[in-house]
């Protein structure tokens, strides 16, 4: 799955966002990379989890997009 380019330590999963579609970003830290998981009705309140590596976390945020519906 191709993420978009890194802009201000930041990358989205690009899915057609559609109604009821579930997406993500990956957010790089100095010591860790942060998964949100964004879905219907979070409003500006994503499911976050701490990964170790940026590639963890995309690993992650791929099988949550691939599962399509939340």
């Amino acid at each position: 799955m191709k993420w978009t380019r890194e802009y201000m330590d930041m990358q989205y999963c690009p899915v057609k966002r559609e109604k009821g579609k579930t997406y993500v970003s990956v957010a790089r830290w100095t010591n860790f990379a942060e998964l949100c998981e964004w879905f219907p009705g979070c409003n500006f309140s994503p499911t976050r989890t701490r990964h170790d590596t940026v590639e963890a976390a995309k690993k992650v945020g791929e099988a949550i997009v691939s599962r399509g519906w939340r």
